[in-house]
């Protein structure tokens, strides 16, 4: 067991373990990578330590952790980072998005975020030939219903990338595979724990 990943468990357990083996010695121990990691983790004991150490918090990765008590402390603390809070499906992150949309810019990043409110503040202008690609592999894995809907406004189906597609368990996504069969990478559809719950005699039991 690797302690420094341990910081990124989200089991609240796997704190408690942390504090058992380092106590009151953590900061001796603990680098940046740990206080990155733990940053993101959206488990109460974890934001109950970060409380503890709030010098030692990466803000921009605090701003990507759902955790409602994650979003009060960048709040009092002024230390948002929007481009990363558009990645966040927290509903009250997404409501400071909503009110703030002149602060982020960054549509690769919001185009991971799985609230369907938060996608729908996504800029069409932002779409080129640069990070189309990006944005379509984003919106492909993306099991936001909305994400699907946004996926056929700015590509056709040839362009979508069916790989990360297929393996989409979203209910809009799933749709879309029954679909158009003929498109589906059979190999992602495996990992995809919707086709169990799918109809029995269609080919998504191959």
């Amino acid at each position: 067991m690797t302690w420094l990943y341990l910081a990124k468990n989200p089991n609240d357990n796997a704190i408690k373990l942390l504090m058992n083996i380092f106590g009151d010695k953590l900061n001796e121990y603990a680098d940046s990578k740990f206080w990155i990691n733990l940053s993101t983790n959206p488990s109460n004991e974890a934001i109950k330590l970060l409380l503890k150490n709030v010098s030692n918090i990466n803000w921009k990765m605090l701003s990507t952790n759902p955790n409602d008590k994650a979003i009060e402390l960048l709040k009092q603390n002024n230390k948002i980072d929007w481009n990363y809070l558009s990645t966040n499906p927290n509903y009250e992150a997404v409501k400071l998005l909503e009110k703030n949309k002149d602060k982020f810019n960054d549509m690769i990043n919001l185009s991971t975020n799985t609230n369907d409110e938060a996608l729908k503040l996504f800029d069409f202008d932002y779409v080129n030939y640069h990070n189309k690609t990006k944005l379509i592999n984003n919106l492909s894995s993306n099991t936001s219903d909305y994400a699907i809907e946004l996926l056929n406004s700015i590509a056709t189906l040839e362009e979508f990338n069916w790989v990360k597609l297929s393996k989409n368990p979203g209910y809009e996504a799933v749709k879309l595979l029954k679909k158009h069969q003929d498109y589906i990478n059979w190999h992602s559809l495996s990992e995809n724990p919707k086709i169990f719950e799918e109809i029995p005699n269609s080919r998504f039991v191959h």
